[in-house]
């Protein structure tokens, strides 16, 4: 089986076109299983720690996968290209976890194979979003690498307890330029969209609307890139793990 975890409602569905009968399962965890595949929906920040620990005790996986979005720090990395992490770093936690150098060799060849814009590189795992440029600038003048996001770190640490082959793999929805809408309540403890919370914003705050359609379109790019990969590359992981 391999396990692969994933923060927001959006990630997981990307997942899906790359299983053929996915069967979904609700708690405080909600997972899809089908395939070989086992998918756990964690919900965003450092929850993804206790939700990965759980979720690897309950099985014994052939390798860990952390997906979904990231933002892009490094300037030469712009939304829609994907990232696999030989490297993963928390802004205030000591250590690193490592991707497993034989699945970042298989996804770079998946990439290749499927046109799609790829590259090796290395994440930081925040606390809280880097909502735009000025967050973006200080994490890469601190010594950050080429992308941010919220999990990885925790989730490499839970694969790495149980000497898993890990790897994050990380699609990018903004980059070093671009700002998020901060939308106060858009996501629940599950990683899924308050469309109340979108409305009611978007009602006092129509003036954003144009900002948050180019959002949403940088997201759908980089989430359909990140499903387009799955599909070639789990296929590819059970043949050889």
């Amino acid at each position: 089986m391999i396990a692969i975890v994933a923060a927001m409602e959006v990630e997981t569905r990307a997942c899906l076109p790359a299983l053929t009968t996915p069967e979904h399962r609700t708690g405080r965890f909600p997972a899809v299983y089908a395939d070989g595949v086992a998918i756990c929906q964690t919900g965003l920040g450092r929850i993804a720690r206790e939700a990965a620990e759980a979720f690897l005790s309950e099985h014994e996986p052939r390798a860990v996968l952390s997906v979904g979005t990231a933002g892009g720090l490094a300037p030469d990395i712009a939304h829609g290209g994907i990232v696999f992490c030989d490297r993963v770093w928390h802004s205030h936690e000591p250590g690193s976890v490592a991707g497993n150098p034989d699945l970042i060799k298989a996804a770079l060849a998946t990439a290749e194979g499927e046109g799609l814009t790829a590259r090796r590189g290395g994440s930081v795992t925040v606390d809280t979003v880097a909502w735009g440029p000025e967050e973006k600038a200080v994490l890469r003048a601190s010594g950050a690498p080429d992308i941010v996001e919220m999990e990885s770190f925790w989730i490499g640490q839970a694969a790495a307890a149980r000497s898993l082959p890990y790897l994050a793999i990380r699609a990018v929805s903004d980059d070093a330029s671009n700002r998020l809408v901060e939308i106060p309540g858009l996501f629940d403890d599950q990683g899924r969209v308050d469309s109340a919370s979108l409305l009611e914003f978007t009602r006092q705050h129509p003036e954003i609307i144009p900002e948050l359609a180019a959002q949403h379109e940088r997201g759908g790019r980089a989430l359909a890139n990140l499903g387009r990969f799955l599909q070639a590359f789990l296929p590819r992981l059970h043949e050889t793990l």
